[in-house]
This record gives C-alpha cells, structure tokens and sequence, in this order.
C-alpha cells in the first residue's frame, strides 16, 4: 500500500473503533448495571397452583395405573395409597386458590365492562370447573375409603385436551 494512504488509514481506523465500541459497549448504561439488584440465578420460577393442580392430577392418574397394576398382581398398594392421599390434599390446596383465580377474573370481566357473552363463557367455564372436581373429589374420597382404585376413564373428562383449559381461569 502506498504511504500518503498509510498516514490517514490509521486516524480513520481508529477513529472508526472507538466510535463502534462506545455503541457496542453502551457506557452509558455502566451505572444502571453497577446498581442493578443481582437476580438469584439458582432460584426457579413459581408454579401457579393451576399448573400444580394439573401435574398432580397426572400424577395421581399414573399413580392410579400403578395401583390397577399392583392389585391385579395382588401386590400391596398401602405406600401408593398414601401417596395419592397427599395429592389429593394438594388437589384440595390447589382448588382453592383457583376458584380464587376465578373470582377475581370475574371481577376483572365486570371491572372492564365486557359483553355479557364473556361473562357467561367465564362462569359456564366455572359451572364445568365445579362438576368436575366434585366428581374427583368424589373418586378421590371413595379411593381412599375403599381402598379400591378406580379406573382412569373417571378421571379422563377433567383434564383437557388444550393447555389450560379448563382449569385456567386467565384463559378465557
């Protein structure tokens, strides 16, 4: 290369970097960061209790399955039935809050003045939500008094098909 060229590349070159690397490094936002709170990178993020409900309600339908299994292996399933009697107290747990969830998107619904249609989809959604827990409640109930499991085809109309319905009140 020639020297009248060598003597002004490297001014604009430099100049060049400097100009890239104060954008690409941002130090304006130095400060922010040095005063930012550090998050907790070993921390998980919070089930919400209707995602707790439907990893409970699985795990019971599998614990069910094993159950079946067991007794017509005539096998002893007392550790399994006390495994499903802790899911069905956090079943009951769980309930609870959601049937908070679903007040709450009620008043959302009033709250924001929506068409009535909404309102009867949201509590036609709750009137589904009640029929099935009571019926698990009531197969739940009867596991436990029993002894007996019951077959899964019970179970089969309160979970979904679609994430979140309809056991997510959010999802309207």
């Amino acid at each position: 290369m020639d020297d009248r060229f060598r003597c002004r590349l490297r001014p604009v070159a430099a100049v060049a970097l400097i100009f890239f690397s104060w954008f690409c490094v941002e130090p304006w936002n130095f400060t922010s960061r040095a005063y930012a709170q550090p998050q907790s990178q070993t921390s998980t993020p919070q089930k919400t209790q209707t995602e707790i409900f439907e990893t409970t309600l699985i795990a019971s339908k599998q614990l069910i399955e094993a159950i079946d299994q067991q007794m017509a292996n005539e096998q002893d399933i007392a550790g399994h039935l006390k495994t499903l009697a802790a899911h069905h107290r956090a079943i009951q747990r769980a309930d609870k809050e959601i049937r908070v969830e679903f007040r709450a998107t009620e008043k959302k619904i009033r709250a924001a003045k929506l068409p009535a249609e909404i309102l009867a989809r949201h509590r036609k959604a709750v009137l589904e939500y009640d029929a099935n827990v009571k019926q698990l409640q009531k197969n739940m109930s009867a596991i436990a008094l029993l002894g007996g499991p019951l077959k899964n085809s019970q179970f089969g109309t309160f979970q979904s098909t679609e994430k979140g319905l309809p056991t997510n009140p959010q999802n309207l």
